[in-house]
């Protein structure tokens, strides 16, 4: 018997963020969860990713059992009663914000857990757009210039220092705008447009920002980025590419090359861009063995420094899945399921 744990959200903040499936004949897996494993959405009973995921590894692996484990049941005894632990979308960062009770516990169980999946030092890293920018610069990756400062250092050196380092950097790279998003930020919260001549809000925002978050990131702003300049969120399955969803300010659409009506010539070009991120991105140790990854999604876009000049804009590991959407291929919630038993029957095996 494998026992896999999965780490589940609050149903109804799957529902908010519109993150849920019903039965279907495409999943006959969701014909049989339990009413508590579900959450009313305009009258229809409906399933979140990570529920979904659960009951398709049951519905097809029949030696596997699944702990879905709730955050307020989080601890190092419950991870360790079963062979893996899978962190899929309920994290630190989905903890931080929505679920404050049970973040420090959350964090000193991953820390002390040898059998999390993606370990812990992994989730750090791309839980902190700081640490992945400043990696993905060394292994020669566009990224936005950017500038990190971290509410510790604020503390050690002064706020007004930090500004003006902030201050000279946008002055000496020709920033005509640019923009701030704090470190543990999710979706488009606490984040901020500034000009060069912002100095008196930009001290404003971060005494503000440094009660909440651990840190702050600025950023050169890309002209039309958060407008109609087109993000591609490329998903990956292992080191296989899924499918991408392609986001403006008005528009959540996929390629039409992937049945989707968004128009575009450049998807080619933008997937060997991310396979080559992917590759460049460190292991997933657990416990000293090695395992393939699960998911990531990778967001670039383009024109940083001209029409052909790709970017890296984000990297994740629990993404929002766009699961209602009509993806080509075989639903992610089976995906990922077949992969997740294929790790867990690596690690056993290699321990």
């Amino acid at each position: 018997m494998i026992n896999i744990g999965i780490v589940i959200t609050n149903p109804r903040s799957e529902r908010k963020k519109q993150e849920l499936v019903v039965y279907s004949r495409r999943r006959p897996w969701c014909k049989d969860v339990k009413l508590k494993h579900m959450v009313n959405r305009k009258g229809v009973l409906s399933i979140p990713g990570d529920i979904a995921i659960g009951y398709y590894i049951m519905y097809k692996y029949k030696n596997v059992k699944v702990d879905f484990i709730r955050p307020s049941e989080i601890s190092v005894r419950r991870f360790h009663s079963n062979d893996l632990v899978f962190i899929i979308i309920y994290d630190l960062l989905e903890s931080f914000h929505t679920d404050r009770i049970n973040f420090e516990n959350f964090k000193k169980t991953l820390k002390n857990c040898r059998n999390v999946y993606p370990d812990y030092r992994y989730q750090k890293m791309i839980n902190n757009k700081c640490s992945y920018y400043k990696f993905l610069e060394k292994e020669k990756i566009n990224v936005v210039p950017t500038f990190c400062v971290s509410s510790e250092t604020s503390s050690k050196e002064g706020l007004k220092k930090v500004v003006d380092k902030l201050f000279e950097k946008v002055k000496y790279n020709g920033w005509k705008k640019f923009i701030a998003k704090p470190v543990y930020g999710q979706e488009s919260s606490d984040f901020k447009k500034f000009t060069p001549n912002n100095i008196i809000s930009v001290k404003k925002y971060l005494t503000n920002a440094f009660k909440k978050y651990p840190g702050i990131i600025f950023q050169e702003y890309i002209e039309g980025f958060d407008k109609e300049n087109p993000e591609y969120r490329m998903y990956f399955v292992g080191n296989k590419y899924v499918y991408t969803i392609i986001t403006t300010a008005t528009v959540v659409d996929r390629p039409k090359a992937e049945k989707g009506n968004f128009k575009e010539n450049n998807l080619k070009r933008y997937k060997t861009f991310s396979r080559k991120v992917l590759k460049k991105l460190p292991d997933v140790m657990v416990d000293g063995v090695k395992l393939p990854r699960l998911l990531t999604r990778i967001d670039v876009s383009c024109c940083l420094e001209g029409p052909k000049s790709i970017f890296v804009n984000e990297l994740e590991f629990v993404p929002s899945l766009y699961i209602e959407e009509n993806t080509p291929g075989k639903p992610i919630d089976q995906l990922l399921g077949d992969k997740i038993v294929l790790i867990t029957k690596l690690f056993k095996k290699k321990l």
